[in-house]
């Protein structure tokens, strides 16, 4: 329950952000762990009661509230520098790319509505680089229940009918939402949209890398991960670097044309 209202929070601060502020609404998801350090940090760290946690989460909501409402927040923002906050963008996909695997399966209650939104979370991954919706599906734990569903379905089982409706409605809504999301925040946010997929994309690394350690040894991901002894030596390696300088030269030959193009009209 906690998880579901952190995500609903977060999108619905997002989209208020996003439609009514008319500012980048993606920042605004990494505030969500202050539960985290309210919960584990104040609570079970420094002792406090909840109450008194909360009653600091209170009065620095009116400190933000004041500042909002006061030009000291148009200060602070413009002294940060161009760098950082396109930096900070890179920062949270590389965080929520992370976070994405370390993340351990859950087993969760399945029903319709679950199903719903288990089918807009993984759609919306798969549209995100470097980011599996199977693996979203196995966190949720929704994995083998949609398995199940799309085997039977091809049966012509009318029980799981409902199951396959409820999961490709929650897609096809994500498809086109977050497919719209993507197109406003690339128009009028492009650097900062840019620098986040990047930062995801390095952040999703680890779960293309492809030699893993059979047996896991350590919970951090990254331990798991070897490089074959030898490898830099091999010439598929060699074949692999020649192509992937050309690769990166044609990318930027055509930005190069395309900023032409662009100074012309």
């Amino acid at each position: 329950a906690v998880y579901t209202a952190t995500i609903l929070a977060t999108a619905l601060a997002c989209f208020i952000m996003a439609f009514y502020g008319k500012t980048w609404p993606i920042g605004l998801a990494p505030g969500m762990g202050i539960n985290a350090f309210v919960a584990f940090g104040v609570c079970a760290g420094m002792g406090y009661t909840p109450q008194e946690a909360l009653g600091a989460v209170l009065v620095a909501g009116v400190l933000f509230l004041i500042i909002s409402l006061t030009p000291i927040r148009a200060w602070l923002i413009n002294s940060i520098p161009k760098s950082l906050k396109l930096g900070i963008g890179a920062g949270i996909g590389l965080f929520l790319a992370i976070y994405f695997q370390t993340i351990k399966p859950g087993n969760s209650d399945i029903s319709y509505v679950y199903l719903f939104f288990c089918g807009m979370i993984s759609i919306t991954a798969m549209l995100l680089p470097g980011i599996s919706g199977a693996y979203i599906l196995v966190l949720l734990g929704a994995y083998e229940t949609m398995l199940e569903t799309f085997k039977e379905v091809t049966k012509f089982n009318s029980d799981y009918f409902l199951k396959f409706i409820s999961f490709s409605l929650g897609a096809i809504l994500s498809i086109k939402l977050f497919s719209k999301f993507l197109t406003w925040s690339y128009k009028f946010h492009k650097n900062k949209t840019l620098y986040c997929l990047i930062g995801f994309m390095i952040g999703s690394l680890p779960s293309l890398w492809p030699w893993k350690k059979e047996k896991i040894s350590s919970e951090f991901f990254t331990d798991n991960l070897y490089v074959p002894e030898g490898y830099f030596s091999n010439s598929e390696f060699n074949q692999g670097l020649i192509f992937f300088i050309i690769g990166v030269l044609i990318v930027l030959i055509l930005e190069l044309f395309s900023n032409k193009n662009e100074k012309k009209r």
